[in-house]
């Protein structure tokens, strides 16, 4: 995966250099190198479809796996022991609940900005993934 990462960071830098493609507040670096290659197309709108898929697979992801870890390293000792005790529809709903408290208070802390909690989802994403593709 951090192979994949790095040849994907490597061809967005190059291609958007070669585009002379900077950020912007109205639109994404990957967006408008998916206009200038493909134009207003379909093809640009399935970039952007796939964007949207992969960013909602990875907010997913965390979850979907943190309960689940939490609730290993809960039974383990490292962590409250009540994040392993599953809730009325058969899932870690305390680990649930404390993830979502967590993101609010991020949320507050950071007022919302979306460019100081991007890095953090960037890492909480591939903690999850890491952390989901380990055996406990």
């Amino acid at each position: 995966m951090g192979i994949i990462l790095g040849i994907l960071f490597l061809g967005i830098t190059s291609l958007a250099k070669i585009y002379g493609v900077l950020p912007t507040t109205q639109q994404t670096v990957i967006s408008q190198l998916a206009h200038m290659i493909f134009g207003s197309g379909p093809l640009y709108y399935v970039i952007q479809f796939a964007t949207l898929l992969i960013l909602v697979v990875a907010a997913n992801t965390s979850f979907a796996d943190f309960p689940r870890v939490a609730a290993l390293l809960g039974r383990d000792k490292y962590l409250p022991n009540q994040l392993s005790d599953v809730g009325s529809r058969l899932v870690y709903s305390n680990g649930i609940v404390v993830l979502a408290i967590l993101s609010g208070v991020l949320l507050v802390v950071f007022e919302g900005h979306t460019s100081h909690l991007i890095p953090l989802y960037a890492v909480g994403v591939f903690i999850s993934f890491t952390l989901s593709q380990t055996e406990w």
